[in-house]
């Protein structure tokens, strides 16, 4: 079998010492085959060294250096400008990767003949220190009546991690044929939308159920734990949402707007394990308790009863502030007490 060129493509700003386990995991690789497209946007740390030494011991590695774009999404689209593998990943530079993450994700999209693959991850909350586990156990299958919009709306509707960038491997014809690149007006969800438009391409999706993608959430260069307070920044996920999947039946409504109650109960999560004072968490939940747009979900049937009285529950308590931030806050320490009862 042939070896395919892979680009792994990671942008830096700031990140400094942290990066150096990346960049050693990714030197590493049991899999030589690369090309490692670093991308230094703008950083005024020790990190352009770090890179430009990297560069010097290991060939594979294309450095650019470019003025500082106010974005991962800016980073990831000169690298991509400049990926000429034949498939193409993504690594945030404060992450940790199995040394076999190439290989094992090289070798499934390969034998499964698909377009895109996604792998289980760690999830490593650095507040708390805790790790969950994720997707190491199969998803849910794809229907026979089922289109992939439609079964890529009910995944994100169980686990909204599913559609992150970093652990996945994509076919970079397909990329560079319908000339994909990431949204840098976004500063949350630029992922989902990147891979959901990736999506519309592709035919086939599967999945390994190992962990070989470590994240790390609340470092201190991560964007993610400030943007995710912002809920109009879900909101405008969600219409994204709506403008690229068109439902055929009520199953499927039912399946689309489920996903919108996730969004809401998930931001007032976000909320609540933030570093927020009280007051500031109870002022940003009044957002979402002010929101009377969010349609009935349907049958018990259609999206199961775990999320039908999770939905119930959720349209109570957002009648008022203060029981939409009394139930979130359960909710996280329910989480916290057993992380493994995380993902619906």
């Amino acid at each position: 079998m042939s070896s395919p060129l892979v680009s792994i493509i990671v942008p830096f700003f700031n990140t400094g010492n942290s990066a150096k386990k990346l960049i050693h995991d990714i030197l590493n690789q049991s899999y030589r085959n690369l090309q490692i497209v670093f991308i230094n946007d703008g950083s005024t740390d020790n990190t352009p060294k770090l890179l430009k030494n990297a560069q010097k011991q290991d060939k594979r590695i294309v450095l650019i250096d470019q003025k500082n774009s106010g974005s991962a999404a800016s980073a990831r689209n000169s690298g991509l400008a400049k990926a000429t593998g034949q498939y193409v990943m993504f690594c945030d530079s404060d992450d940790e990767i199995d040394s076999k993450f190439a290989e094992k994700m090289l070798a499934k999209i390969r034998q499964a003949h698909s377009d895109l693959v996604t792998c289980g991850f760690k999830y490593h909350r650095l507040s708390d220190n805790s790790t969950t586990t994720v997707f190491t156990n199969p998803v849910a299958d794809r229907r026979p009546s089922e289109n992939l919009p439609a079964y890529v709306v009910r995944l994100l509707g169980n686990d909204g991690h599913l559609f992150s960038v970093v652990n996945k491997i994509f076919r970079t014809d397909l990329i560079k044929k319908h000339r994909l690149t990431f949204d840098s007006k976004l500063d949350f969800g630029e992922d989902l939308v990147f891979v959901l438009n990736y999506l519309k391409h592709a035919q086939k999706i599967d999945f390994l159920y190992e962990p070989l993608y470590t994240y790390h959430y609340g470092t201190s260069t991560s964007t993610v734990s400030v943007s995710s307070l912002k809920y109009e920044n879900w909101q405008q996920n969600w219409q994204f949402l709506t403008s690229w999947f068109h439902p055929k039946n009520q199953v499927e409504t039912d399946h689309l707007n489920w996903v919108n109650y996730r969004y809401g109960y998930s931001y007032c999560l976000a909320v609540c394990r933030s570093s927020q004072k009280h007051r500031q968490k109870r002022a940003l939940i009044s957002k979402a308790a002010k929101n009377k747009k969010l349609p009935q979900v349907g049958k018990l049937k259609h999206i199961g009863r775990k999320k039908y009285l999770l939905e119930r529950l959720y349209r109570l308590a957002s009648k008022t502030t203060f029981t939409l931030f009394a139930l979130s806050a359960l909710l996280v320490k329910i989480k916290k007490a057993n992380p493994a009862s995380g993902s619906l």
